[in-house]
């Protein structure tokens, strides 16, 4: 078996800085109601995740919005910090503490009881540094961490996967030359390198925790590059830093892969359609965020801050 992150996985690697989550092809449009309104200014696409009881949304950018596809200037404003929390058990938003740091999007996952969000600098933008956050959830509080030993295009360059008390940041490519994955244990709050992996060279690099090894998954990094690449896997006991390769990855994929992603002809609510929004899974529902719509073509663009609940069975 083969194929390409492309139609699979686009949301496993959180690249375009949209958390998605498929709610399954045949649900029915009437699935999604939408919410009271957020305690949110417009925006675009703030970073979304997950704490196990609420949806948090934070950051995102109210700079004027740049339709798809489009060649646009770059913000000349801040990104934003402020966030809000929804419980879907009680239907209710709360506003959170403003982040120490201004984001337009952050990679985010949670260990435990604590978020963390590796966030890309935009070095053209006022008050947009790179920066590595956590959040604890409970206290309501943020800590400005230090950040992993890189260049500072490269955290862009990496995805963050929670490896049980851990957490991992994996390069997503090495195509621009070979670039250490590396570990964070939160006890010491440091950073170290993962020993090399024995696939390398890769692209298209997917890591995943299936609660005793952290699986890695990737394509052979040569010319040509094709449409039909097989698929590569090893998995690395974080205990012992042995890697092994894995015997059938495409067998391996299938028992761990995360939510698919968006996939084509989905049913969404209609005013999200070709629209910018942040979609984040919250067990087994899905919350929708509206930010931006040209609902009268790409010449009128609209700002909103609207949200959206799919939950299975309705």
């Amino acid at each position: 078996m083969s194929w390409r992150w492309a139609t699979l996985t686009a949301g496993a690697v959180l690249a375009t800085g949209v958390v998605v989550a498929v709610a399954g092809t045949g649900a029915d449009r009437s699935a999604w109601r939408e919410l009271p309104a957020p305690p949110l200014s417009p925006r675009e696409y703030p970073t979304g995740f997950w704490t196990g009881q609420e949806v948090v949304l934070v950051g995102g950018s109210d700079a004027p919005p740049c339709p798809p596809n489009a060649d646009c200037v770059g913000p000349t404003v801040p990104p934003l910090a402020d966030g809000a929390a929804y419980d879907p058990l009680t239907d209710i938003w709360r506003a959170i503490a403003d982040a120490p740091v201004r984001f337009s999007w952050a990679d985010a996952v949670v260990v435990g009881s604590t978020a963390y969000l590796l966030i890309p600098g935009e070095p053209d933008r006022p008050e947009a540094p790179n920066a590595f956050l956590a959040y604890r959830i409970a206290g309501d509080r943020w800590d400005e961490l230090d950040l992993p030993d890189l260049s500072a295009a490269e955290y862009g360059r990496y995805t963050l996967v929670a490896a049980g008390e851990r957490l991992v940041a994996i390069s997503t490519s090495d195509e621009q030359g070979d670039r250490a994955d590396l570990v964070f244990d939160p006890k010491t709050s440091t950073w170290s390198e993962l020993p090399d992996d024995p696939l390398w060279p890769g692209f298209d690099r997917v890591a995943v925790w299936d609660g005793e090894e952290l699986l890695l998954f990737d394509h052979e990094l040569k010319e040509p590059l094709g449409d039909d690449l097989p698929l590569r896997g090893a998995a690395l006991d974080l205990e012992t830093g042995e890697w092994r390769v894995l015997d059938d990855p495409d067998v391996a994929w299938m028992q761990v892969r995360p939510s698919p992603a968006f996939l084509p002809g989905r049913p969404v609510p209609e005013e999200a359609r070709d629209a910018g929004t942040t979609e984040v899974e919250a067990g087994d529902d899905r919350l929708l965020f509206l930010g931006s719509s040209w609902p009268d073509g790409y010449e009128d663009a609209r700002m909103d801050a609207r949200a959206w609940l799919w939950s299975p069975g309705l």
